[in-house]
């Protein structure tokens, strides 16, 4: 049973997760936080230095759940064709918050970029486990020279949905895109 301590670090990193995702990390404050997990702002420097210290934990908290996520599917789908298909099926399953958000992923690698060039690298860990989990998806079923190609086609391809998405806030291209995904998918692995 985790103890209160640890409860109220994981409220924090869930909260800070939502809004960051939500309103991003330069708009929102340790006050936002504090107001939406009703813990006094005074209270974080006990479990975090600096909100670059909490980004650092939102972002190994969101990895592991991405992680999970992925090592689950290999148990729940029997072939690697259906389970890219289910990475497919990610964005179309959080349409609303993805046409008014963006992705998750996407949009906080694109912010940090910017302005927080040193926290960008362990945004981009998340980038990194979707394609490398692709390419063994699609290792087994092409071979492993076209894998790496394919995988970051398939990532970027998904990325571009969400950004269209996202800047007209119109779902519809994810639902349009998500269908070509599934073809696509089909048609390079078809022997």
């Amino acid at each position: 049973m985790p103890r209160k301590g640890e409860e109220t670090r994981t409220r924090i990193v869930d909260t800070a997760n939502d809004l960051f995702y939500k309103q991003g990390f330069h708009q929102t404050s340790f006050a936002h936080i504090a107001e939406a997990t009703g813990i006094p702002k005074g209270n974080f420097y006990f479990y975090f230095r600096s909100k670059d210290d909490l980004l650092k934990s939102v972002l190994v908290a969101r990895t592991d759940r991405l992680r999970n996520l992925l090592e689950s599917w290999a148990d729940e789908y029997p072939d690697p064709l259906t389970r890219l298909d289910r990475m497919a099926n990610i964005l179309p399953e959080e349409m609303g918050d993805v046409s008014r958000y963006g992705c998750p992923v996407g949009s906080l690698v694109a912010e940090l970029g910017k302005a927080e060039p040193d926290l960008k690298e362990p945004a981009n860990a998340m980038f990194k486990l979707l394609i490398d989990w692709a390419t063994a998806q699609f290792s087994e079923l092409v071979g492993a020279e076209q894998a790496p190609v394919l995988a970051r086609r398939l990532v970027a391809r998904m990325q571009g949905m969400a950004m269209l998405s996202h800047s007209f806030g119109d779902d519809s291209w994810i639902e349009d895109e998500t269908a070509d995904i599934r073809a696509w998918l089909r048609q390079v692995t078809s022997p």
